[in-house]
């Protein structure tokens, strides 16, 4: 079926909104925002799907609107990650394969970004590519701090 232009505007524009709850869209402009959201597709996930495995390649980004996602590395559990968080960042980064797995702890929706899509909006704007790949540094940052005190607490028990 095909949208007819005012039904396409509106799904950009309902996609441009739910963007905005997540933080590596930070400072980003209604504009620069729509333009992500064009490219935007949403998927849904059953209790204790895969979503992708350790060490495949990297295709999408994923920003979680209902639900959450465990992420595990060698069938550990390091992370769990809830509603307005993103996960598979790989997709944007290089090499390009995902570093750990991921599996939905319950019926999950989330937003799916494919990576090469998005980088090309960072190759022709790339204000758009500083300010969301700042923002995901900084995401890294505090998910890795929080892993090292997890660790830590666990350590001294």
């Amino acid at each position: 079926m095909l949208l007819d232009n005012k039904e396409s505007k509106s799904m950009i524009s309902e996609t441009r909104d739910l963007l905005k709850n997540f933080s590596i869209f930070k400072g980003l402009e209604l504009w620069e925002l729509e333009v992500i959201a064009e490219k935007v597709q949403e998927e849904s996930f059953d209790k204790q799907d895969r979503i992708f495995a350790e060490k495949s390649l990297a295709d999408n980004v994923f920003l979680v609107l209902t639900g959450n996602v465990s992420i595990k590395i060698n069938g550990f559990v390091v992370d769990t990650v809830g509603p307005h968080e993103i996960f598979g960042w790989s997709a944007v980064t290089d090499p390009g394969t995902f570093t750990a797995a991921a599996f939905a702890e319950e019926d999950t929706s989330a937003l799916t970004i494919p990576g090469k899509k998005l980088n090309e909006i960072f190759k022709i704007n790339n204000h758009i590519g500083f300010l969301v790949m700042k923002n995901i540094a900084s995401l890294v940052i505090a998910r890795r701090v929080n892993a090292l005190r997890k660790q830590f607490q666990m350590t001294r028990t």
